[in-house]
């Protein structure tokens, strides 16, 4: 009986933890090329942590993945022409990604 009673308070629990999270969408990652590498420059994830799951909070991270987009792409032109300035014919480029830095 005990043990029924323990798994009723617990599948509740694990199914509340499932419900909270959120996908990547928001988040966008600049990158860089060196030397035929890809590599990791920044990651773009302005979210506040009161955000919970809720069909309202699924808004907010729309608009906070524009701003992530806008922001990302913003800092891949300015690096980019700032190393187009310095070096001519280069193959170094800068780009975004949406989603979290990848391999």
């Amino acid at each position: 009986m005990k043990m029924k009673r323990l798994a009723t308070l617990i599948l509740p629990l694990t199914l509340v933890g499932c419900d909270n999270k959120t996908s990547d969408d928001h988040i966008f990652t600049l990158y860089t090329s060196y030397e035929s590498k890809r590599l990791h420059v920044a990651t773009f994830d302005a979210t506040p942590n009161s955000l919970n799951g809720s069909s309202l909070d699924k808004k907010w991270l729309e608009l906070f993945g524009e701003d992530n987009a806008k922001d990302c792409n913003k800092a891949a032109s300015m690096f980019q022409k700032d190393l187009d300035s310095k070096l001519k014919a280069t193959d170094i480029k800068y780009w975004c990604e949406k989603g979290r830095y990848r391999k």
